[in-house]
């Protein structure tokens, strides 16, 4: 049975599975001494709000992550948010463009090989220049701004490699988490499938009757959606790979 019980330990262990990338990661690229997921929460709330470097830098970071080896993603993403959040205090256009030609000076000379022309550079080009003209300079603060759930997806797809159907829904399960916004589920997959067939719901239309349940469940615990998607996909992936996290 699906309680608040069940959801809270499912998501317990989604926040544990992510430790070792902030002791190893996210902790040293912020320079905080806070080594696990829900001890950076508050912190890393604050910085993504009110910080428009750490707000790009994240959103890149969360973005990264197309086709590739974990390793990999992990080195690229590293490279980008340093790049970023070295950037001035002040937003300035012109430090901004100091920085993509450093990117792509290490890409041809093969200083840095892990950086993908398209995926990495065009996407960062591409939201650098959006937020270059307009008045606000906080990626997170425009994404938490804008009214609708169509309209935040429609926002989100102008940007290259990030559309809904690629890596948005990444971003948005981390900014949902860090903010308990209550959007629809995002990203249901086969593990968040096979938990509500084992608890009995029926989802013949696949991911169209999934959401409508994961809804229904929301609103009868009155516990976010994403919170009910991630107990549900957690609990699928601990069993499917022996309930070694457990």
């Amino acid at each position: 049975m699906i309680t608040a019980e069940y959801v809270k330990k499912y998501v317990n262990n989604w926040e544990g599975r992510h430790d070792s990338w902030v002791a190893q990661y996210l902790s040293k690229i912020l320079n905080t001494d806070k080594k696990t997921m829900s001890g950076i929460r508050t912190e890393l709330k604050e910085k993504v709000f009110d910080d428009w470097r750490v707000g790009l830098a994240f959103f890149i970071d969360r973005t990264t992550y197309q086709s590739r080896s974990d390793k990999v993603n992990i080195k690229t993403a590293t490279y980008l948010f340093k790049k970023i959040i070295n950037l001035p205090e002040k937003f300035c256009g012109d430090a901004i463009d100091a920085m993509l030609m450093e990117i792509k000076s290490d890409k041809t000379s093969g200083r840095v090989t892990h950086i993908r022309e398209r995926a990495d550079i065009e996407r960062l080009e591409a939201v650098c220049k959006y937020l270059e003209s307009t008045s606000e300079k906080n990626f997170t603060k425009i994404v938490l701004s804008i009214p609708t759930e169509i309209e935040l997806w429609k926002f989100l797809d102008q940007f290259p490699f990030v559309s809904k159907n690629k890596t948005a829904p990444f971003y948005m399960k981390f900014i949902s988490w860090l903010f308990e916004l209550n959007i629809e589920p995002i990203t249901i997959d086969r593990h968040v499938i096979n938990s509500l067939i084992s608890h009995g719901i029926s989802i013949g239309n696949g991911r169209k009757d999934a959401a409508k349940a994961i809804m229904e469940i929301s609103n009868k615990l009155s516990i976010p959606a994403v919170n009910i998607e991630t107990a549900l996909y957690e609990d699928s992936w601990l069993k499917s790979n022996n309930d070694f996290f457990k």
